[in-house]
């Protein structure tokens, strides 16, 4: 009955910023691309065989990936041939998360729980940020912004069983609590100007197909008993 704490947490971030300084069709173009996948936690691992697993006291499991990027450009100078254009991407990933508390091969496996037991997977594709504007020159600049961020298939697993006749038991003292919570954030914003000055800006935010489960076992006799609590959350 102690305390295991296992925790994934990479934090990737990303810069780009451009500076179009011209007198004459200075151009602008900053890109920013981070990617955080495939980030993995899990607390108890067992292969193949008839595996005994207790778990008591604090039991914490978490894959947390952190992701973002800035793109910031302006572009400036007098279009005597063209107008200068501003341009900015972003894209931000953090997909893919999975967290498990315990996870056993094929066999007959045993598990069981008197404890706080919590599970979750919280990826943040924190901020997609894509600003396209203009410098000193006002007679005529395009501007274009463009935002991705994804946080998909997030998924946490308390207990996760292969093939077998599996035992999983949550006493009346036990939690299980299992949480997948994705987050994107995606923001552009483009200015342009002059009398010619266009402006587009797309931003697009996804967290599609979290999953949350707190028991979940293979093919067999298996038997699930809880006398405690369990809760499973998706909150996207």
């Amino acid at each position: 009955s102690g305390v295991l704490t296992v925790t994934a947490a990479p934090q990737v971030i990303a810069y780009a910023n451009a500076d179009g300084d011209a007198l004459i069709s200075g151009d602008g173009t900053a890109e920013g691309y981070v990617h955080s996948d495939s980030v993995c936690a899990v607390g108890i691992s067992v292969g193949h065989g008839d595996n005994f697993i207790a778990t008591g006291g604090t039991f914490a499991v978490t894959a947390s990936p952190v992701a973002s990027a800035d793109a910031i450009s302006d572009a400036d100078g007098v279009g005597e041939f063209r107008e200068p254009d501003s341009r900015t991407t972003s894209i931000v990933s953090a997909d893919n998360a999975l967290a498990v508390g315990v996870q056993t091969g094929s066999g007959n496996n045993t598990v069981f729980n008197d404890g706080a037991f919590s599970v979750t997977a919280a990826p943040s594709a924190g901020m997609a940020n894509a600003i396209a504007s203009f410098g000193a020159d006002v007679l005529g600049i395009d501007s274009f912004a463009n935002a991705t961020a994804t946080a998909n298939d997030s998924r946490a697993y308390g207990i996760k069983t292969g093939n077998g006749d599996n035992t999983v038991w949550n006493t009346e003292t036990g939690t299980i609590t299992v949480q997948s919570a994705p987050e994107a954030v995606a923001n552009a914003f483009a200015a342009g100007v002059g009398n010619d000055g266009d402006a587009g800006a797309y931003a697009t935010a996804r967290a599609d197909n979290a999953l949350a489960v707190a028991v979940i076992t293979g093919s067999g006799n298996d038997t699930v008993v809880n006398e405690g609590t369990i809760s499973a959350y998706v909150t996207p």
